[in-house]
């Protein structure tokens, strides 16, 4: 069996608390997908019926039982080969940040809403 060293792929961001999400999910599937040494990648549990991007084009085979932060195989996109570790951004802080990196504008239904209100002097 051939080991591989894993890495595990984690983003943060100052601005995940600014902004929060609003509408239905279309499942366009943008926000499980994401790239790893320069190969497309995606979650393990996304299942593509369509292109994505498009409305319901993916599902989630782990969506009643997925937990935020939850460790994640990231496998190429064409070849399905593991590549790295990371972890489910569902209903996380930075789940917001994803999104609107890969999503706002490219097929995600959702629109982000920004709740930070500057402190007046």
């Amino acid at each position: 069996m051939r080991r591989r060293n894993w890495v595990v792929c984690v983003r943060r961001s100052a601005l995940s608390g600014r902004y929060r999400l609003e509408g239905a999910c279309n499942q366009c599937g943008l926000c499980c997908l994401d790239s790893f040494a320069g190969r497309a990648t995606r979650c393990e549990h996304l299942i593509v019926s369509g292109e994505p991007g498009q409305p319901f084009a993916t599902a989630c085979a782990v969506h009643p039982s997925r937990l935020p932060g939850m460790t994640i195989r990231m496998v190429d996109r064409i070849t399905g080969e593991p590549l790295a570790l990371g972890l489910c951004q569902h209903t996380t802080p930075d789940e917001v940040t994803l999104i609107r990196e890969r999503g706002i504008g490219k097929g995600c239904s959702l629109t982000v809403i920004e709740q930070y209100t500057p402190l007046v002097r």
